[in-house]
């Protein structure tokens, strides 16, 4: 992992560590620890998901159909 792609994972996480803090403090309404959590982790796997390779996949669809 590149230190570019890291700052991007940080920067979808800063949101929920905010919302996660005024969770917290009780400023926040019903989101859990682990709701957040799930969140942020859904928002890191979008980031680091690799695009499909769309030769490769009109390849396979060739092949399959």
């Amino acid at each position: 992992m590149t230190k570019n792609e890291f700052q991007k994972i940080m920067r979808a996480i800063e949101p929920h560590n905010r919302w996660l803090r005024d969770t917290e403090k009780g400023e926040s309404w019903h989101a859990t620890r682990n709701q957040i959590w799930a969140h942020a982790e859904r928002q890191i796997e979008k980031l680091v998901d690799t695009k499909p390779n769309k030769k490769l996949d009109k390849k396979n669809r060739k092949e399959n159909a």
